[in-house]
């Protein structure tokens, strides 16, 4: 039987100058638990409620290993036409 993971993680700007503006985009980078070989992953990216509408993309998914572990990086992008003060990053992992 399936085992599903999930982790939820979030970035808020830290003043008005920090916000991510339309067309701007966060690297980051994934290690540890949830990486396994044969491991189904799956990214989402998630806006603050209220104001203008805000749209964000995860983009340019990849998947690094070597001998120290397995890495997954990722790119936020905001696609919108509106400043996103902050998100949150969901994370799900289903393996066997």
């Amino acid at each position: 039987m399936a085992t599903v993971y999930h982790a939820f993680g979030s970035w808020v700007a830290a003043s008005d100058a920090d916000s991510l503006a339309p067309g701007d985009a966060h690297s980051w980078v994934q290690w540890g638990w949830g990486l396994d070989y044969g491991t189904a992953n799956t990214i989402t990216a998630h806006p603050l409620m209220g104001g203008d509408e805000q749209t964000l993309a995860v983009e340019n998914v990849r998947q690094d290993a070597d001998s120290n572990g397995r890495r997954q990086f990722f790119t936020v992008r905001n696609v919108g036409q509106s400043y996103i003060d902050g998100y949150g990053i969901g994370y799900s992992f289903v393996n066997e």
